[in-house]
Formats: C-alpha cells, structure tokens, sequence
C-alpha cells in the first residue's frame, strides 16, 4: 500500500476499509465553536503541568545543576530510551514547524518544547 496524497484521496487498506483523508484549511480549524480547540487546550495544560511537577521535585532534590540533570535523563537504558525518543521527535517537531507555509510562527512553540515539554508544544 503507498502513503496518499491529502486532499479528498481515497486508499482501500484490506484490514479497515476504505479511507478518505480530508485537508482541513487553518481558517476551518481555527474557527469558534471547534469542538478540538477545547481537547488541545486541555492536552496542552496538562502537558505543561504533569512534565513541571517532575522537573520541580527533580530541582528541589538535586538543585538546578544542568549536568546532573542531564546525567540523569541517560542513568539507565529505560530513562535513556525515552529520553532519546523525546529529543528525536522533538527534532522532527521543528523541522515540521519550520517547514509549514501556513499557521502560527514556530518559535513560541520551540520555546515551549525547550522550556516545557513536547507535549505542551504539541497540541
């Protein structure tokens, strides 16, 4: 099967059928009364709040040594298999904002993702 092209295209997979992928113009996203905008904003807080909470209990043990903290996200091969994973698809995270033609400026959003967390930038 080969990846389809958005825009009303439709792909027949043999597991779940056929599929319609629909291009959805920023000005329809954007607009009042979405009933996204409230899961985003929702994904979006607690994205900020639950990564802030373990930062806060990590600097309140540890101070705000920036080695430390780094040595800490690679202490064992669980730890550094997701903190790979998050700088990977951070990556991947900017370079998908930077190349968008529309929407909000990527930079705010980098920010956050440096300062926060993937998944406050995220939604």
């Amino acid at each position: 099967m080969s990846l389809p092209a958005f825009g009303g295209e439709s792909i027949t997979c043999e597991v779940i059928g056929s599929i319609t992928f629909r291009d959805y113009p920023a000005s329809e996203l954007n607009r009042k009364g979405d009933p996204m905008k409230n899961v985003y904003l929702t994904l979006a807080i607690a994205g900020a709040a639950v990564p802030v909470l373990f930062f806060i209990q990590f600097f309140a043990a540890n101070g705000l040594a920036l080695p430390t903290f780094l040595s800490a996200l690679f202490v064992n091969g669980a730890a550094g298999g997701f903190a790979a994973d998050l700088l990977i698809s951070s990556l991947v995270f900017w370079i998908y904002m930077f190349a968008r033609k529309e929407g909000p400026k990527p930079w705010l959003f980098v920010l956050l993702n440096l300062t926060i967390g993937l998944s406050c930038a995220l939604p």
